[in-house]
């Protein structure tokens, strides 16, 4: 007597596609949480999310038609995701909350909002944004450096400093994220 479960591929094969269809679902759920504009929405709309998961995950397992629902479900939120507007709007410590910018003449750049800081603590300091122009003609190299910070316990985040040397004047500093 044959079984009505269809094998196209081992059980090893069913494992790991079973990780990963639960990888990309939390995915989706965290997509969910931490990108919906609206706060009230976030909480039900990942757990709505998570329970349909599970339940057409379930479903799955004695019936492949409902891979096609989670399938739809997954491309959904995916394409919900990618058409998101990126934004700056958030709550962004004093000292970091206005962005650099530039304008461009030529050869001549003028950098506004460049940080020029005294700090005596991580929240003591002395608030200076400035306004330089460089000329491009006179860039004699640029520096790059790479910085660790955060908890390695999070995970491993380096900042990456570019630091531009001009003929005649001092470096001008700026993070690349």
């Amino acid at each position: 007597m044959q079984s009505s479960k269809p094998r196209f591929w081992p059980p090893l094969g069913w494992g790991l596609l079973i990780v990963l269809a639960i990888l990309v679902s939390l995915w989706a759920v965290a997509a969910l949480y931490f990108d919906i504009r609206v706060a009230w929405l976030r909480v039900p709309s990942a757990a709505l999310y998570a329970c349909l998961t599970c339940v057409l995950l379930w479903l799955t397992l004695r019936n492949l038609k409902a891979i096609r629902f989670w399938l739809a479900s997954l491309i959904a939120v995916m394409a919900w995701w990618l058409s998101l507007p990126p934004t700056n709007v958030r709550a962004w410590q004093p000292d970091v909350a206005r962005l650099p910018w530039a304008d461009r003449h030529g050869d001549l750049i003028t950098l506004h909002n460049v940080r020029n800081f005294d700090y005596r603590t991580e929240t003591d300091y002395i608030q200076r944004l400035e306004t330089e122009t460089v000329d491009l003609s006179q860039l004699r190299g640029v520096d790059l450096f790479l910085t660790h910070f955060g908890s390695p316990l999070i995970c491993a985040r380096y900042r990456k400093l570019s630091v531009p040397g001009w003929r005649g004047k001092r470096h001008v500093r700026g993070n690349v994220h």
